[in-house]
């Protein structure tokens, strides 16, 4: 008995997000991509036997996404277990961050983490969050 393939709800989620109102053929056409380079693997039809990073790459750039967040719906869409610990937003955040940043300065920002660590080290945990900025 043939069973159905999963549901694309969380890369079509993704192309919702940082599609801006658009279909996934008008993305296709915005970047010069062929007919169905995205939308084939929207279709919950499609049956993947193996995702390359080239096409989480091709995800990446039409739709102006973070590779993790493309890579994250993906894995979710065809059940491929993820390792190691999930990111939450705000550690998403600042990576990517980190990634911004030319590779000279990055330095810099792990000793300024160094730096807040040792502070905070000696700092009771009740008053961290009196002091933690607010977004």
């Amino acid at each position: 008995m043939p069973t159905n393939p999963p549901a694309r709800k969380h890369v079509a989620a993704l192309v919702e997000k940082y599609g801006a109102g658009r279909s996934v053929r008008q993305i296709e056409a915005d970047n010069n991509l062929k007919q169905g380079a995205l939308s084939h693997y929207v279709n919950p039809n499609h049956e993947a036997t193996t995702l390359r990073l080239d096409v989480l790459q091709r995800f990446e750039k039409a739709l102006g996404a973070p590779l993790e967040e493309v890579s994250a719906a993906f894995a979710r869409d065809y059940e491929i277990p993820l390792s190691g610990p999930q990111l939450d937003p705000d550690e998403v955040e600042l990576l990517d961050d980190y990634r911004a940043v030319p590779p000279e300065f990055r330095a810099c920002l792990r000793k300024m983490v160094a730096v807040a660590r040792t502070e905070l080290a000696d700092t009771p945990t009740k008053d961290v969050a009196l002091h933690r900025p607010r977004r």
